[in-house]
C-alpha cells in the first residue's frame, strides 16, 4: 500500500471520528495528565515501567470504561483508532501480560488507589459523570455540579 493512500485513509478515518464526536478525545482534554506523572515519580519505588506509565494507566481507564479484559483491550487498541488516539498513538502496543504486570506494579507500589482517586477527583471537579458498560454504550455526560442528589439513600 502506498504511503499517500494510507495517509488518505487515516485522514478520512479521523474526519469520520471527529464528525461523530470522539468521546475519548474530549475526556482526554479534560484531565490534567501531568498530575499523574508527578504521582508516578514521587510514589513509585521499584523503577519506572518500560512503557509510558500515563499511557499504561490510560489502558486501565479504557478497560474500566468499556468493561474489557487484558487480552481484549490489547486487540481493541490495535483495532480502534479512537483508542490509539487516546493513548497518544504508541509506537508499541502493550500486550495483555504487560497490562497485567503494570496493574501489579501499581499495587506493589501503592499507586492503584492514589491514581484512581486523583482521576475521580478531577472528574468530579469538572462536573462529569460517566457510565461504564459494554463497549457499545460507554459515554460521558456533563452534569450540573451545583445540583444536589435527591435520591433516597
Amino acid at each position: 500500500m502506498s504511503g499517500s493512500f494510507k495517509q488518505f485513509g487515516i485522514k478520512l478515518a479521523y474526519e469520520q471520528l471527529e464528525k461523530r464526536g470522539d468521546k475519548l478525545q474530549i475526556f482526554d482534554g479534560l484531565i490534567d495528565w501531568s498530575r499523574f506523572q508527578t504521582l508516578f515519580f514521587r510514589r513509585g519505588g521499584k523503577g519506572r515501567p518500560s512503557y509510558n506509565p500515563i499511557m499504561m494507566f490510560k489502558v486501565l481507564i479504557l478497560q474500566h470504561l468499556y468493561g474489557i479484559a487484558d487480552e481484549e483491550v490489547e486487540y481493541q487498541i490495535v483495532d480502534r483508532i479512537s483508542f490509539q488516539r487516546f493513548l497518544g498513538f504508541p509506537e508499541n502496543i502493550p500486550d495483555h501480560t504487560t497490562i497485567w504486570r503494570f496493574r501489579e506494579y501499581l499495587s506493589e507500589n501503592n499507586l492503584h488507589d492514589v491514581l484512581w482517586n486523583e482521576l475521580n477527583r478531577q472528574i468530579q471537579d469538572k462536573g462529569i459523570q460517566y457510565s461504564k458498560g459494554v463497549i457499545q454504550d460507554a459515554s460521558f455526560i456533563t452534569a450540573n455540579p451545583g445540583k444536589t442528589n435527591t435520591r433516597i439513600k
